[in-house]
């Protein structure tokens, strides 16, 4: 799984960068998405599937 990773971070350009653990200010803007996404999408839901959680999260 970490190849795919790294194979498809190469082919789209990317750079993957690593934080040090417990240090979500280095990424803040980053948790902020995902504190949107839980806000607006996911809270209070139950997916069953992968594809469900991603039907909702595109909406």
């Amino acid at each position: 799984m970490a190849q795919r990773w790294a194979t498809g971070c190469q082919v789209f350009g990317m750079t993957h960068e690593r934080i040090p653990v417990a240090t979500p200010n280095k990424n803040a803007h980053i948790e902020s998405w995902h504190s949107l996404l839980e806000g607006e999408c996911w809270q209070n839901q139950v997916f069953q599937t992968l594809a469900e959680a991603y039907t909702v999260t595109a909406e």
